[in-house]
């Protein structure tokens, strides 16, 4: 947890938080965090469950996407192979980077165009259904499955761990990026089991076609629904602590919007943070935004 003073200082408010998932995962021999961010919660679990019976696994997603290079970083780990099925978006220094990360940890890379992967993704699902043990393993765009968003329920208790110990107040409203929807539907879902009264604003970087606020909570549903299937004191919770912001996705998956480039000048001038222009460019400019508008007055502020 970093207080980021001089960036609350720029906006005029003194209560912003950044709880940074780029330490969350595995760390190389020199203590070098390995890539991965939020992403590896949900890797956890899915590469747990794929490992009990396959030995190797595909995911889908755009070419320079977060999730299909972490899950060729951890399953080559895990001395699996991956294969990631991936569609076009504009290019920039993300894609290359994450391309490079693929190619790096042996991940065979197929390129088709998003309609034929929405039908592969979708047949593979099909096949994997009818049986969890085939080859090879499935892993959903971003791998928001209920079973992967497990891993940011997880997250909203380790929040309150930090709240316990000091580390930040409770937080009144927490800026997520929206992408696949399984980050967004976690948190949401941890915070109600945590008894943590965080508003969350998911700020969208997908389009409402494939990714929208019913399909948000059909998918905190099923999570809570698998979880109170492992322990039935786990409680029935209700979505109502989710706000989703549309305003700030500059319509084409992958394409940096204006105000997600100022954002990120502003976090590297300020605060020295490299943000991911797709990602968490989105979520610091709504916050930003929010900020300058004074709509989040006197409130706790956690990125």
């Amino acid at each position: 947890i970093t207080k980021l003073e001089i960036l609350g200082s720029h906006l005029n408010h003194p209560d912003i938080y950044m709880k940074h998932d780029g330490y969350t995962g595995a760390q190389t021999n020199e203590g070098i965090p390995l890539f991965g961010g939020t992403k590896v919660r949900k890797l956890e679990f899915l590469l747990a469950d794929a490992a009990t019976n396959n030995n190797s696994v595909i995911t889908f997603g755009g070419v320079g996407s977060n999730h299909a290079a972490a899950t060729a970083v951890y399953a080559h780990r895990l001395g699996m192979k991956c294969f990631t099925v991936l569609t076009d978006q504009p290019n920039s220094n993300i894609v290359r980077r994450n391309l490079s990360i693929m190619y790096k940890h042996d991940a065979h890379m197929v390129l088709l165009s998003e309609a034929i992967l929405q039908h592969v993704m979708s047949t593979f699902l099909l096949y994997h259904d009818a049986d969890g043990k085939k080859f090879p393993y499935v892993i959903p765009m971003g791998g928001s499955t209920p079973l992967g968003t497990v891993g940011l329920v997880n997250a909203a208790f380790e929040l309150k761990e930090q709240i316990n110990q000091g580390l930040l107040p409770e937080p009144d409203v927490i800026y997520i990026p929206f992408g696949s929807m399984g980050s967004t539907a976690g948190l949401a879902l941890g915070l109600k089991a945590a008894g943590l009264k965080s508003q969350v604003v998911a700020v969208s970087v997908v389009s409402p076609d494939n990714f929208n606020y019913k399909k948000l909570e059909q998918l905190f549903t099923k999570t809570n629904e698998l979880l109170r299937s492992k322990d039935e004191s786990f409680p029935l919770c209700k979505m109502d602590n989710v706000t989703l912001r549309t305003e700030f996705f500059s319509g084409t998956y992958g394409k940096f919007s204006t105000a997600g480039n100022d954002a990120i000048t502003c976090a590297y001038d300020q605060e020295d943070l490299n943000l991911d222009g797709t990602y968490s460019a989105n979520a610091m400019a709504a916050l930003i935004h929010d900020a300058k508008a004074g709509s989040v007055a006197n409130k706790k502020v956690l990125f």
